[in-house]
């Protein structure tokens, strides 16, 4: 490794966080609800997934979520989308 690789992955560990966050299942668990009443029966799992999956996320970083709708959703994707995004538009945890 170079001197370079070796102070960037310096760097980086010191802002990682450490695995598993317990904060992101947290924030899992909290929207899961919500999310369970957008969705209704059509929501068959919500899970981490990302950096907060794959154990590289930084202390700063964001949480991403796999929402796995049901085949029969009877929605395209794109009006899917919009819709969650206005449910959520103005939510601050």
């Amino acid at each position: 490794m170079t001197p370079e690789d070796l102070y960037l992955q310096a760097v980086v560990n010191r802002h990682r966080l450490p695995a598993p966050d317990p904060a992101a299942h947290h924030i899992r668990r909290r929207l899961e609800p919500l999310l369970q009443s957008w969705a209704g029966a059509h929501l068959e799992s919500v899970t981490l997934s990302g950096s907060q999956a794959k154990g590289s996320a930084l202390r700063d970083g964001d949480v991403d979520l796999f929402l796995s709708l049901a085949p029969d959703t009877p929605s395209p994707l794109a009006v899917l989308h919009s819709s969650l995004a206005a449910r959520f538009c103005d939510y601050l945890p």
